[in-house]
């Protein structure tokens, strides 16, 4: 293995190699990375040391800011740090550039300020302020602008820092501009708008001399700017037009001096003559009635208008606020002045006792429109003379104390107090002179009120009508009035309802009132079901119900005969296993064999009415349920000794029924069965009391008890069904007007009808609740 046999050489290691050649591998792997190391720091701290030479270089040319010289030896660092970088060590950072940039920036503002230097180094070489002629004051104005403008403004270079040189060559050009002729004609001459709108107070004061109107020294400032040919192309040439204009100004005013002499003259007389027109004017103004002196004002002031309209340089216009002011108050004046005439006319050789009614009423209107104000075409905005305020008082003195005034004076307090004799006493008075008002017609309504309420109170106390009796005393408290009939007949108002109800009653049966009569029992047998309607709670309690164990029995259940019992008086939808109540002839305790031939087949009738009634309500479904309503109807009307039996079935399948369909449906057929024929008189008052505590689902009661009375209280007896259409119909007519037998609701029925409670036994606690006058 120490041998290695080539094509050319043989080679032999010794028994040494193997250890150099591990010391030589050793040494290269710990001492080559610090060599590289060492290299590199160098190398990057070569770099770093450029960098900061190029940066301080460039800090350097910023701060100064007017040194291009140091900026491009900045690029040049700039650049060879840059090349060797890329050359030697393009691992390391490069330059920042964002001095860079703003150093080419600087760079060429600064080359533009050179180039704008050159060119004014040229324009300015050789020259003094003696030979700078218009043309080369142009340039110069035109490069000192460009060197003060900001660089926005037409690309200006104020914003750049100056050298010595450039300072030195721009006050040069200053000066050129300052010293010059054509500097000397623009500093002097009147200033454009465009220099005056935002120049200090200074510039004006060098302009002192044209605002003196020194004629000789504008005529200097011209006579130069033409000597030099500066007369248009710049915007200073607008002030020489100026100073141009103001000479020939000069020499028109030169002509007319004497004239303004005497217009001076003119306008003191005229000045004195609006003076002396403004104050007449004023004067009346202020008094606001001496129409004397405000026409004197006027008169004043129109020969100052005749005398100014040959004077055309004055202004025409005298004084147009106080002039118009005051021809309104002229107006107003001269409208008094007619009023007051007027009514001169009216009193003339009159006093109070001669005050008719028509010259009443005219002073009236007259005073009333005097008072008044503008607006209402009235004059109460008027001041008035002495004299003016004087008749004022003698016509509403006289108006006062005329027979209508007396009459308007008492009649407002009269009608207010309601005294009777202070209301005639008004009448008599008004009714002597023919004088007529509302408040008199109002006198004249009540106190014919009073005379019907004196004839009608005995009246309707001798035939005891409530009705008539609660509107008469209801007017007679709106009128204060009183009198023994109506002191009884509040005295018959505080007995119970009951006692009041039945003395109608007594009466209209003594005059033989039949619908009174009518009236009375329903409102009777309504108070007595507000008072003892409790007795007849629950329906089940009225003797005709089945006994609960035979009517399981006649079901013929062996067993659940109390799931049965318990069901008698609730909703099914099955079939009924036993008429409700006792049938007529039928003995309970009979064995099957002995019950009479007429129970059965009354009985079997009784099931198919039933199932009738659930076909009509809909717990049954046909198409025919109007056919079954009919039948069960018929039945009924067929039947009187079974009636009970129909109005048991419907109140059992109005009981804890769960669809709502079927109770509106079952309700219909109890308004239409109460409509067709009654139950009977031991019965009648559990059936009302159980409608008043089971309304239907419109909160409606009214409506079946209307029924009940329109058939108690006809005179013709059922014998067939009309048609279900023409009873629905009737119904209808019953829930929007009522009975024609029963008491509206909300009408009087007595002194104390609102005290009285009906029963709800809905809640099964026997406790009252209040429903009002429901029928």
């Amino acid at each position: 293995e120490d041998i290695i046999v080539g094509n050319t050489m043989v080679l032999y290691r010794v028994n040494m190699h193997k250890p150099l050649r591990l010391l030589r591998n050793l040494s290269i792997e710990v001492r080559m990375p610090f060599l590289q190391s060492f290299v590199r720091g160098c190398i990057g701290r070569y770099y770093a040391h450029e960098m900061h030479k190029a940066h301080s270089t460039f800090e350097k040319a910023l701060e100064l800011g007017n040194d291009i010289a140091l900026v491009r030896r900045g690029f040049e660092e700039v650049h060879d740090t840059k090349k060797w970088l890329e050359n030697h060590a393009n691992w390391l950072p490069e330059y920042p550039m964002y001095l860079y940039e703003r150093g080419r920036y600087l760079e060429s503002r600064l080359m533009a300020w050179e180039e704008h230097q050159a060119h004014m180094e040229e324009i300015t070489n050789g020259l003094t302020p003696e030979i700078v002629t218009v043309p080369q004051y142009k340039d110069i104005l035109e490069a000192v602008r460009k060197a003060d403008r900001p660089k926005e403004d037409n690309d200006g270079l104020g914003d750049v820092v100056r050298t010595d040189a450039q300072v030195q060559l721009y006050a040069f050009a200053t000066m050129l501009l300052d010293e010059s002729q054509p500097g000397w004609v623009t500093k002097n001459a009147p200033p454009s708008f465009e220099q005056t709108k935002n120049a200090p107070p200074e510039y004006f004061a060098q302009r002192k001399n044209f605002y003196k109107e020194d004629r000789a020294y504008m005529t200097t400032v011209r006579d130069k700017a033409i000597e030099i040919g500066y007369e248009d192309g710049l915007p200073e040439s607008e002030c020489v037009q100026k100073i141009k204009n103001e000479l020939e100004r000069m020499k028109i005013l030169d002509a007319t001096t004497l004239q303004a002499c005497v217009r001076r003259g003119m306008s003191a007389y005229y000045k004195t003559q609006v003076d002396e027109a403004k104050k007449t004017l004023g004067e009346a103004l202020s008094l606001g009635n001496d129409i004397v002196l405000l026409r004197k004002g006027f008169e004043q002031g129109d020969s100052t208008e005749e005398w100014l309209s040959k004077m055309s340089h004055l202004p025409i216009s005298v004084v147009p606020k106080l002039y118009e002011e005051g021809r309104a108050l002229e107006e107003r004046l001269v409208a008094w002045e007619q009023h007051q005439a007027y009514l001169e006319g009216l009193i003339e050789g009159k006093s109070e006792m001669d005050v008719t009614v028509a010259l009443y009423i005219e002073l009236k209107a007259a005073i009333d429109k005097a008072d008044a104000d503008k607006a209402d075409n009235g004059l109460g905005d008027v001041v008035r003379t002495e004299a003016q305020v004087e008749l004022y008082t003698k016509v509403v003195n006289m108006i006062k104390d005329s027979e209508p005034g007396q009459v308007d004076a008492e009649a407002g307090p009269a009608l207010e107090s309601l005294v009777r004799a202070d209301m005639q006493d008004v009448k008599d008075k008004a009714d002597r002179i023919g004088y007529s008002t509302e408040t008199t017609k109002k006198i004249d309504h009540v106190l014919e009120r009073l005379i019907y309420i004196d004839e009608e109170a005995p009246a309707c106390l001798k035939v005891v009508d409530g009705v008539r009796m609660h509107k008469v005393l209801e007017e007679a408290k709106g009128y204060k009035h009183t009198n023994d009939a109506l002191v009884e007949i509040e005295r018959l108002f505080t007995l119970p309802e009951k006692e009041f109800v039945q003395m109608e009653l007594d009466t209209a049966v003594k005059l033989g009132d039949k619908k009174r009569e009518i009236h009375r029992r329903i409102r009777l047998k309504e108070i007595f079901y507000e008072d003892e309607g409790q007795k007849f709670v629950p329906h089940i309690a009225s003797g005709h119900m089945r006994d609960g164990q035979y009517f399981a029995k006649s079901a013929g259940a062996m067993c659940g005969k109390n799931k049965i019992i318990e069901g008698q008086n609730k909703w099914t939808k099955g079939k009924l296993p036993a008429p409700l109540t006792v049938l007529p002839n039928e003995d309970l305790d009979a064995d099957k064999k002995d019950i009479p031939d007429e129970v059965k087949e009354m009985t079997k009738m009784l099931k198919k009415q039933f199932k009738n009634l659930q076909y009509a309500m809909g717990d049954k479904k046909s198409k025919k349920a109007e056919k079954f309503t009919q039948e069960y109807l018929q039945f009924g009307v067929d039947n009187p000794g079974i009636r009970n039996e129909l109005y048991y079935q419907i109140i059992k399948q109005l009981t804890e029924n769960p669809d709502p369909e079927s109770v509106k449906k079952g309700y219909d057929v109890l308004a239409l069965c109460l409509r067709t024929f009654l139950p009977s008189d031991d019965f009648v008052d559990y059936l009302v009391m159980w409608i008043r505590t089971h309304p239907d689902l419109n909160d409606e009661v009214t409506l079946y008890t209307s029924a009940l009375h329109q058939k108690q209280f006809e005179e013709e007896e059922t014998k067939q069904v009309p048609a279900l259409s023409n009873l629905r119909k009737d119904i209808r007519a019953l829930k929007e007007e009522g009975s024609r037998f029963s008491i509206p609701i909300g009408a009087f029925t007595g002194p104390s009808n609102e005290k009285h409670q009906s029963i709800d036994v809905r809640k099964f606690n026997q406790q009252f609740v209040t429903r009002g006058n429901l029928l």
